[in-house]
């Protein structure tokens, strides 16, 4: 596993629903190694369990959530991650690719607005206090990048079938919680993440100029790799 990298290959991990510390873990261990070169940029595709987190905008304190808290080194503030929103987290060296992280993040927004045109929803990418992909005044997608050396790490949150009513127990990036959407209440019936996953992908990989790429479908054998490269 840990000559992927050395060969200049992305990484395309796609997982199931996962804790999110595990996770958290593996993208820290990945972000070291590809500021060492050891691998190359990373890309995962997953869920996760219920789970709010906060980003270094969030200076205030929260209490009595329904799910595990975490803060983290991202940009924003407090969010929820929980099965039916499609998280993309992005392992990805900016001074290797020739890009900054505005940058980054227009190839991201360009990725889901064209998914969502595929389901007939026309989104919009909008930035500062408003970062992530917005249909009208709804937030259906929240982006949000830390970088530690010359890699990013974490990265977008799409809500396809997600449970809207777990954002009611924060402000949701700031804003109040009935600011959030999802694909399935957009089109006003189920769709599911196996259905935009694939869509979702395809989107990011030719925006990110994806071509030499090697594919893991396993926790186990990504953090195999994120310990041994």
């Amino acid at each position: 596993m840990t000559d992927l990298g050395l060969k200049g290959k992305t990484i395309v991990a796609e997982l199931g629903v996962e804790d999110f510390a595990r996770v958290l873990n593996i993208q820290l261990n990945l972000n070291t190694a590809r500021n060492s070169d050891r691998v190359g940029d990373v890309i995962i595709f997953l869920q996760h369990n219920d789970v709010y987190t906060a980003g270094i905008h969030f200076k205030g304190t929260v209490s009595d959530l329904p799910a595990p808290f975490y803060r983290i080194n991202r940009g924003g503030y407090l969010t929820y991650h929980g099965p039916g929103q499609i998280v993309v987290y992005f392992i990805r060296n900016l001074h290797a690719n020739g890009e900054n992280v505005k940058e980054l993040i227009e190839k991201i927004q360009a990725s889901v607005i064209s998914t969502l045109n595929f389901f007939g929803i026309n989104g919009k990418g909008l930035f500062d206090e408003k970062t992530g992909i917005w249909v009208g005044d709804k937030k259906i997608c929240s982006i949000g990048l830390g970088i530690e050396g010359f890699s990013t790490l974490h990265g977008m949150a799409l809500n396809v079938d997600t449970d809207l009513n777990k954002f009611k127990a924060i402000d949701p990036c700031n804003f109040d919680p009935e600011v959030m959407t999802s694909l399935s209440r957009l089109v006003g019936h189920k769709i599911t993440v196996d259905e935009v996953q694939p869509i979702l992908k395809r989107e990011v990989l030719k925006n990110l100029g994806v071509k030499e790429k090697e594919f893991i479908d396993s926790i186990e054998s990504l953090e195999k790799l994120s310990l041994n490269c």
